[in-house]
């Protein structure tokens, strides 16, 4: 393992503390770079960003001294919900799923969608599942869905059994 030292001046390293500590939304991070790097990153950061609550810098710095105590057991959580998100959509006809190595989501394919826009929007409004299209990602995400697992085991299950329901109205949303 390098050193910091040996690192070359012009290399930059910037992390969020949002997916690594389930600190969504709260907008903490932090950079390691050179001084004369920091410095400049600095001028700017206190130019623009202003009152950052106390609570989030406590929070953040807790978290970072502490990581081992929690990050084993966020990992473990977060396998089981991943196993129980994909075990769930397996179990739909009209969905095909990839098993998933990182973050928190998923991108199954839906047979027959020919419009996952369509279908998102339909979720959200018939189901109340809030799920992202996958033409978001591009034109070859057209027929996907991304879907956090991210929730807790009986909010992924009420979910997944929400689109089963949904899919099933619609034939596999090949309506959209």
């Amino acid at each position: 393992m390098g050193s910091l030292e040996d690192s070359p001046k012009n290399v930059i390293s910037i992390f969020s503390l949002s997916k690594s500590f389930s600190m969504t939304g709260w907008r903490a991070g932090y950079t390691v770079a050179s001084a004369e790097t920091v410095s400049r990153i600095r001028a700017i950061v206190d130019d623009t960003i202003t009152c950052f609550p106390p609570f989030i810098e406590k929070a953040s710095a807790f978290a970072l001294l502490n990581r081992s105590m929690w990050v084993g057991s966020f990992r473990q959580e977060f396998r089981k919900r991943r196993d129980l998100i994909l075990r769930l959509l397996r179990k739909i006809p009209s969905v095909s799923v990839s098993d998933v190595d990182g973050a928190f989501y998923v991108f199954p394919k839906l047979r027959g969608c020919k419009d996952s826009a369509d279908v998102a929007n339909r979720l959200l409004e018939e189901q109340n599942v809030a799920v992202l299209p996958g033409t978001i990602f591009g034109t070859m995400g057209e027929g996907h869905l991304r879907m956090s697992y991210s929730g807790s085991p009986e909010t992924i299950t009420e979910a997944v059994d929400r689109l089963a329901g949904f899919l099933e109205g619609n034939e596999g949303a090949d309506s959209s």
